[in-house]
């Protein structure tokens, strides 16, 4: 898991504010739903530069939209490398009443613009982005 000397000052505040939420009972809220990224650089020379930008860069995009309201980063243990098709893992956690809005969103700022890529992202193969919501 990422310390919290390691993310932004945008990341970190959320990360704080997603720790200090309680429910009635006093124990941490649970997400209503899950976005999950598989990832990688697309090479080894780039691997600093794409763990830049993700972390103070697109991981405060996403926790900007409303829903989202943390994320935690991975990387694959053991021999495998960032050559490997997906050697990161980014999940988001949603706490949304319905998992379509904060993905509509996201979608829509996308599209309009708003936020960045990096050059340093693996795009063949693709992220796999999965969405997935909690079972009560």
């Amino acid at each position: 898991m990422m310390r919290t000397s390691q993310l932004s000052e945008a990341s970190r505040a959320v990360w704080i504010r997603r720790c200090q939420k309680q429910t009635a009972k006093g124990r941490p809220s649970v997400p209503k739903g899950i976005m999950v990224v598989q990832s990688a650089p697309v090479d080894s020379a780039r691997e600093k530069e794409y763990n830049d930008w993700y972390d103070n860069t697109h991981v405060p995009e996403i926790t900007a939209v409303p829903g989202f309201v943390s994320a935690r980063r991975y990387r694959v243990h053991g021999p495998a490398g960032s050559d490997d098709a997906h050697s990161y893992l980014t999940i988001y956690e949603i706490d949304a009443d319905e998992l379509t809005g904060p993905a509509a969103e996201l979608r829509a700022r996308r599209a309009a613009g708003l936020t960045r890529e990096s050059g340093a992202l693996r795009l063949d193969p693709p992220p796999v982005v999965t969405f997935y919501e909690l079972l009560e």
